[in-house]
């Protein structure tokens, strides 16, 4: 994952359980309710959370973000 670190803007992770820290990045995640791994976003854009989105299904985990400033700048 470090390699990607160097250039990437966003990494997604899923079926995790980490509690990494990656330089110059912040982490958003969302856990899951059965303790089989969550989702998460390493990420160095802004970005604001969309938790309205989120769904409640069973067995379903997923975290929700918008990229503004990133999609008016690519």
């Amino acid at each position: 994952m470090l390699n990607c670190a160097k250039t990437s803007e966003l990494i997604v992770v899923s079926e995790t359980n980490i509690q990494q820290v990656l330089e110059n990045y912040d982490f958003l995640h969302a856990d899951s309710k059965n303790n089989t791994g969550g989702v998460g976003l390493f990420i160095r854009v802004r970005c604001l959370p969309r938790n309205e989105l989120t769904t409640n299904q069973p067995g379903c985990v997923n975290l929700w973000v918008e990229l503004r400033q990133w999609l008016q700048n690519h």
